[in-house]
């Protein structure tokens, strides 16, 4: 009976140690998506890349379109570092 209680309280205590790690990450999540992104126009001229670059790499990276426009990738526009 002992061991059961110990056993028992033990996992209270992971329990309380999952539910402070989730709501420390949910409030990183929530400050992520308060900041925002400030995305802006990049001038590829400016960068040394001409028209017949610029749509070849629009081509080559709309291959990614659809995976990247999922829902679950706006973690992505939320911190672009990552």
């Amino acid at each position: 009976m002992v061991a059961k209680l110990r056993e028992l309280a033990q996992q209270a205590a992971d329990i309380r140690a999952c539910d402070e790690t989730a709501r420390a990450q949910a409030a990183t999540l929530d400050r992520m998506e308060e900041e925002g992104t400030g995305y802006r126009a990049v001038d590829l001229r400016a960068h040394g890349i001409g028209e017949a670059q610029a749509a070849d790499l629009r081509s080559r990276l709309s291959t990614f379109a659809e995976d990247w426009n999922r829902p679950e990738m706006d973690i992505y526009d939320a911190n672009p570092a990552r």
